[in-house]
């Protein structure tokens, strides 16, 4: 009662209400028969759901003057078996297997799943709602009782015994009543045309709707499983056959088919003349494993299927196909090109050369041997760097050094990231002779030792014994030695070089307390400026090499400044 009234006001408002819908029981209750009252009077349909029940007896809104009543009736027009029926019905409508977007709730996914088919004079009720909004919009002068008198009026039959009201409602009936019906009277005559109707694969057929009696919907049906709703569509066939196409054109009167058997064929394309001439190159050919080629098709006179082996065992199809050799070895690589007209087969003979990579080595690239003097005691300090074969430092290199002289012993400490390690022996206050440094082992995680490549084994303060000492540039020391020697860490500053005189290197080594910027600057007899080194060092041992191949022979000094400290010395060059 409070929805008619409010649906009442709505029209004083001032809205346009053609009906409202009642799919629910009813009893006079809450004042609703003066609500009904009230919206009759405001001209607005109260259309009513007769009920589910088989009976033949109304309700309250099913007994009430003015309120139209609706049963239902299946698809084929047959009376719903549970229709309610009697005199008090005034038409029927479609009521089972209703299409609703209300949830079933039987359904598993009720989350999606928001369709459903329902069945019920609930279902009916609606379809009456929609004639007499459709009476509204076409002409918004007719009344009500007119609107009720248009639907109940023009009707098609149902079957069945049972008074269902005057008949199953009909839209177009009654807009055509109320002469605003616009269908035509006549009903389409199917019938189109293709072009082209043959041709190779893909093939795109372009349809022309040729329906007289004026259509207003299409549905094609090209045969190959798909569809169309324009009215001139094309469509491409993807694969060789014999298709028959149908047109279904509709209007407001009724539909017609139309169907041509067979109506397209799709054939292959013609077989070239020349059967293909194969050929291919790869990139890269050589290279480590793993080793990725690509390979690219060369053939000519058009080939549409490929066959590669690429001679480890292992195949392709595609027509650009990149491969990668997980093993090393020489690899003969074969194209099999063919189209319809035949095939052809290039082989290149040994073509793809896989090789491992290269074994990351390492040896001794310096030992340089100098004595550290702290008061009246003396030790040894050997440093020891590693390089691998690409002459570049090795990080975390664990050395093996035996040292002998006025004391001795044997340290295993890892090299910097310079690929620096330094050991000193203990001290002694008896330096009757020269210490010297041995390397007996090098290892590391990924390096191989390679004591053949060694360009000095062993070294004392005079110079290398075992080896050509090549010499080293700019090194940071550091490592923790164990066993009889130990790491040299200095406890003061101090400078030397060695040897002295020399022909034609040497080198000029300091001691660092702290970690200091330095600068070593060679200057000749003259004074002038003739070599320069700078660098930043952590405390410890540094060490640099001079070559004064390029200068005269003579006497030279070299002073050394680190920090707070500075100390020039001499040295001779002798050719």
């Amino acid at each position: 009662a409070e929805a008619m009234n409010y649906v009442a006001s709505l029209v004083d408002a001032g809205n346009n209400v053609a009906a409202v819908n009642c799919s629910w029981g009813s009893s006079n209750s809450g004042g609703l028969d003066a609500a009904v009252d009230n919206l009759l009077a405001h001209d607005v349909m109260i259309v009513h759901a007769a009920g589910n029940s088989n009976a033949d007896s109304p309700g309250f809104l099913g007994d009430k003057a003015g309120v139209m009543n609706v049963a239902a009736t299946g698809r084929n027009g047959v009376g719903a078996s549970f229709s309610n029926f009697g005199s008090w019905v005034d038409v029927a409508a479609p009521g089972v297997d209703i299409m609703s977007t209300y949830a079933n709730p039987d359904d598993p996914d009720l989350t999606h799943n928001y369709v459903a088919l329902f069945a019920g004079t609930s279902m009916s009720a609606p379809h009456i709602c929609g004639i007499a909004a459709l009476l509204e919009s076409c002409d918004p002068t007719l009344t009500g009782p007119q609107k009720f008198a248009l639907i109940v009026n023009n009707t098609t039959a149902y079957n069945d015994s049972r008074d269902l009201g005057s008949g199953i409602a009909n839209a177009k009936l009654a807009l055509n009543a109320a002469g605003c019906g616009s269908c035509a009277d006549v009903t389409p005559v199917a019938a189109f045309s293709g072009s082209p109707t043959s041709g190779v694969v893909p093939l795109t057929v372009n349809f022309t709707d040729a329906t007289t009696n004026n259509p207003d919907t299409w549905l094609w049906d090209f045969g190959d499983g798909n569809n169309s709703s324009l009215q001139n569509p094309s469509n491409e066939y993807t694969a060789t056959g014999t298709y028959s196409v149908t047109l279904t054109s509709s209007n407001c009167s009724g539909s017609d088919v139309s169907t041509q058997v067979n109506y397209i064929t799709v054939t292959e394309p013609p077989c070239p003349e020349t059967t293909p001439v194969a050929a291919f190159s790869g990139t890269p050919t050589s290279g480590d494993v793993p080793l990725t080629v690509n390979f690219t098709d060369a053939t000519t006179n058009n080939p549409d299927t490929w066959l590669w082996s690429f001679g480890d065992g292992n195949n392709s199809s595609v027509q650009n196909p990149s491969h990668e050799y997980a093993s090393a070895g020489t690899y003969t690589v074969s194209l099999t090109a063919s189209n319809c007209g035949g095939s052809d087969v290039a082989t290149q003979v040994d073509y793809i050369t896989v090789t491992q990579p290269p074994q990351n080595m390492m040896h001794v690239h310096d030992i340089v041997v100098t004595v550290k003097q702290s008061g009246r005691n003396s030790s040894g300090i050997g440093v020891i760097t590693i390089y691998d074969q690409n002459e570049q430092p090795v990080a975390n290199a664990n050395v093996t050094v035996v040292a002998t002289g006025p004391t001795g012993g044997t340290g295993t400490a890892a090299t910097n990231e310079n690929g620096v390690v330094a050991f000193e022996t203990k001290k002694t206050k008896n330096h009757t002779s020269e210490w010297c440094f041995e390397v007996t082992d090098v290892t590391h995680t990924t390096n191989t030792y390679d004591q053949a490549s060694n360009h000095v084994t062993k070294a004392c303060e005079s110079g290398d014994v075992f080896g050509n000492g090549s010499g080293l540039s700019i090194n940071h020391l550091s490592g923790a030695g164990v066993g009889e020697i130990h790491v040299a860490l200095p406890d003061g500053f101090s400078v030397s070089n060695y040897p002295n005189p020399f022909n034609p290197s040497t080198k000029i080594g300091m001691n660092l307390p702290v970690a200091s910027s330095w600068n070593i600057s060679i200057f000749n007899i003259q004074g002038r400026l003739v070599e320069e080194f700078n660098g930043s060092s952590p405390a410890g041992p540094v060490v640099v090499e001079w070559n004064a191949t390029s200068v005269a022979s003579g006497i030279y000094f070299y002073k050394i400044t680190a920090g707070e400290y500075s100390v020039t010395k001499k040295m001779m060059f002798l050719k």
